[in-house]
Parts: structure tokens; sequence; C-alpha cells
């Protein structure tokens, strides 16, 4: 939240650098303040929940998939033994069993399987195996497909769930992301009000300065003829020069405003925040992801669209789009370390090559590749002198 507080603490100091001019009282900076507490305190809480439910998602959608090849497998496996066990019913039935003990063998009914089990007693070893294995075979299928129906029921319940938090979670970030704006729409207002404020007076100092030079040049010219009266000869110690020698011909004090410290861009080898806006988010490293993965980042929750800005001063190193990670930057900062921005929305005008200073906004957030629709997030990973990947979360708390 260093944005908004940044915002705030500038908003302070433009009330104190020019009481006239400022329109944001004490009371309207408190409230503020308490707004953006607030509404990150919740959206802090509601992230915590969705990550968890984030994912217990992946958890069972790799669950799902296990078990839906090891039904298909199953079913496979018993096409075969069908087959085998018709031959096997046929030799039975010529030997010593009936057709109706064989009934007993090709259903599926719990009681019927229990006596056609008492049956298999009287069939030879051979048979047994063959018979068992089938059995076997058909109670796995019957579990697993209990064992797919409820996860997919609970992954529909966990999908209900992220919706709803993802909602308030967006809820929150968006009256967050609102506090911020009009605080930096004010503040922008009166810091033009404060420059424009600081031209005038540089330039009525000027006109002062411009009058009184002349006011002193005119008195000097006027009073010389009376020092000289009486010595007309030209003997003067000037050579006969008696006006006062020209003003200082240097230029005025340049009028037009100084130049802005505070670059948009946080220049100068400063460090940013990678969200720049309200953001929300969790240690999620090493978290269960898709397709048995393991999170390799963190992922900042905020407001559809938020700005994302460039964490060091550095270079755009790639430009990328894929079904995993969407809109991607490859980010390398001058001290040798990269960074990984993925699921963007869109990019911010940049080109690979371009170099830019820390705050430079690159990017904006949003749910391309495989993020959920509804969740819009930047996944941010960290990777030292750009090898492995570490737990950015320390940083990106530092940083924000």
């Amino acid at each position: 939240m260093k944005y908004l507080r940044l915002a705030l603490a500038l908003l302070v100091i433009a009330a104190l650098a020019t009481p006239v001019i400022a329109q944001v009282t004490d009371e309207d900076l408190e409230e503020a303040r308490s707004v953006v507490d607030e509404a990150q305190s919740r959206a802090n809480e509601v992230a915590a929940d969705l990550n968890a439910a984030w994912a217990r998602q992946a958890e069972l959608e790799d669950q799902i998939t296990v078990l839906g090849e090891s039904i298909q497998q199953a079913k496979e496996n018993l096409v075969g033994s069908d087959e085998r066990l018709a031959e096997l019913a046929v030799e039975l039935y010529m030997g010593k069993t009936s057709g109706e003990n064989i009934e007993l063998i090709f259903n599926t009914d719990s009681q019927t399987i229990e006596a056609g089990t008492e049956y298999l007693e009287t069939v030879s070893g051979t048979e047994e195996a063959e018979i068992n294995q089938l059995l076997t075979t058909r109670a796995r299928l019957e579990s697993e497909t209990e064992l797919l129906a409820a996860a997919e029921a609970e992954e529909t319940e966990v999908a209900k769930e992220l919706e709803t938090l993802s909602a308030q979670i967006q809820d929150e970030l968006s009256t967050a992301q609102g506090a911020y704006d009009q605080l930096y729409e004010q503040f922008l207002i009166e810091e033009e009000a404060r420059r424009q404020a600081e031209l005038e007076r540089q330039r009525r100092e000027e006109a002062e300065r411009r009058a009184q030079e002349e006011r002193e040049r005119q008195a000097t010219t006027t009073t010389q003829p009376d020092d000289d009266s009486g010595s007309d000869d030209g003997g003067s110690d000037d050579g006969g020069n008696d006006e006062e020698p020209p003003p200082d011909t240097e230029p005025p004090p340049d009028t037009e405003p100084p130049p802005d410290d505070d670059d948009d861009d946080g220049g100068g080898g400063g460090s940013a925040c990678p969200v720049a806006g309200p953001v929300s988010f969790t240690d999620t490293w090493g978290a269960p992801r898709s397709g048995g993965r393991a999170h390799q980042g963190v992922d900042m929750l905020g407001a559809y669209g938020t700005p994302l800005a460039a964490a060091f001063d550095g270079t755009i190193a790639r430009l990328s789009s894929s079904s995993l990670g969407g809109v991607t930057i490859w980010f390398a900062s001058d001290a040798g370390d990269e960074f990984y921005y993925a699921h963007l929305d869109s990019y911010a005008g940049i080109s690979e090559g371009q170099h830019v200073s820390a705050g430079t906004i690159i990017g904006y957030m949003g749910t391309s590749g495989n993020a959920p629709e509804g969740t819009p997030h930047l996944h941010w990973e960290y990777h030292p002198g750009g090898g492995g990947a570490i737990n950015p979360t320390p940083l990106a708390s530092q940083l924000c």
C-alpha cells in the first residue's frame, strides 16, 4: 500500500506548503486513510481464503484427472476380461456349473457378487484367479467412480466459493482503488495549483526586481548633473562619462517552474511495488497448482486494469504470450536479477530492449492465460541473478 501512503503523504505536504490553495483537510486525509486501511484489511482476509480455495481447486483438478484415467483403464481391462469370461462360462457350463451360477459372475449387484464369491470356491484355481481379477477390477471401477463423483461435486462447490471470494476481494480492492484514484487526482490538481502559484510568485519577484533596478537607475541619472556643476571642462576622473554603468546584463532567473524531482517513473535507481495501486497477497510459494505443479511466485490480487510497474531500473527483456501465463513480461534489472510478470491484460506501450526506470508503468493487471476469469492478479516471480526462482513474497512485502 505504499502508493496509497505516498499519495496521502504528498497531500499532507501540499497542504502544509500551500495552505491557501490546498482544499484537502486533515479530516479528509483521516477519512481517506480509514477507507484505505479498512478495505485493505478486508481484502487481505479474503485473499487468504481465496488462495486456500485456489490450492484446493488445483488438488481436485489433479485428482479428477488421475481418477478419470484410472477409470478409463479399468473399463478397457474389463472389456478383455469379459471376453475371457465368456469363454470361461462356456467351459464351466459344459462342465459342472449351470447357467444360473454363471449369472452370479456377471452381475454387479453387491449381494449377488457375495453369492458369486461363495460359488467361486468350487471353481478351479486358474478359473478363480481370472474371475477374481474381474471382480477386483469392477470393484475398483465402482469405487473410483464414486470418488470421481465426490471430487467433481466438491470442485463445483469450490468453484462457487472462488467466485464469491473473488467478487468480495474485487469489491474491496475497487473501493481502495477508488480512494487512491480520488486522492491522486486531488493531489495532481493541488500540485498544479501550487506550481502555478510558485510560477506567479517568481514572476512577481522578477517584476519587482526589474522595477527596483529601474528606479535606482533613474535616481542616479537624475542626481548626477548636480554633483558635476561648475566643472564643465571635461576634467572629470571619469573621462567625461557622467552616466551610471549599465545594469547587470545577466539573464533574469528562470521563470519556468523548477523541474519536478518526483519523477512519475520513480527513477533515480529506486524501487517500486510491481502493482501500482491497491494490492493484496499472501505467501503462496509452493502451493499446489494445476498439473501437479508447485507455485513458483506470488499472486498479487488487484482490481482489473490496475497499472503494473517496473520494480527496479532495468530492461524489458522479453514480451510473450502463452496458454499458461497469458500476456507476460520478462524484466531484467540493472542489478542482474530477473522478474516474471504474468496474466497481464495488456502492455503499456513498451517494447523489447527498452530501458525503463523503477516505477515506470509497463502493463495492466488482467486474467490472461490460465488465470481464473473473475480473479485478476499479477503472478510475479523473482529470479536472483537470472537463475532459479525463489520465494518473492518477502521482496514484494518490502516493495509494497
